[in-house]
């Protein structure tokens, strides 16, 4: 499934792709979205009965994020490589005169023998095709909450302050 994954997203146009990957985000977001919410319904109701518990807390989260950075360094380039490969591909041939049929191919073909040892590599470390996948798909997810800002100034501010008194 990894490499048929792989193969779509090479032969696919950038339309294509970036409907790919935003399926993949929202297959995602649907999976962990429920997570997430009790996730931060915990945390928020135990930093409100002890305050400075969400210090702890937070760098606590912080430690085990960078931990499993570490942790998944492979795996992260392997997800990078993943995305990235079919995408300079497409900006070759968008900004090149090369044969699209030799791009796409060779870039089809480097790509499928070059995860394929990766993948009996991962195997052998112990993990499985589906936890493979999941971190894959999961991947663009996973970038996205990276980049989206934390906290909104304009959120947190009190509109009520703004708004004039009618006598």
């Amino acid at each position: 499934m990894l490499l048929a994954i792989f193969g779509l997203l090479i032969k696919f146009s950038y339309t294509g792709q970036f409907l790919l990957i935003v399926t993949f985000i929202g297959i995602t977001a649907i999976i962990r979205g429920p997570l997430l919410i009790l996730y931060s319904a915990v945390y928020l109701f135990l930093t409100s009965l002890f305050p400075p518990l969400g210090i702890i807390l937070s760098a606590v989260l912080f430690v085990i994020s960078l931990l499993e950075l570490k942790r998944n360094w492979q795996l992260n380039l392997v997800a990078l490589s993943f995305y990235s490969l079919p995408i300079l591909s497409s900006l070759l041939l968008t900004f090149s005169s090369v044969d699209p049929f030799c791009v796409k191919n060779g870039g089809l073909l480097l790509g499928i023998i070059g995860l394929h040892f990766v993948l009996q590599k991962f195997y052998r470390q112990g993990f499985t095709s589906l936890s493979l996948l999941w971190f894959l798909i999961a991947a663009p997810y996973e970038l996205l909450l990276f980049i989206i800002p934390k906290k909104n100034n304009r959120l947190r501010q009190n509109p009520s302050k703004n708004i004039k008194k009618i006598k």
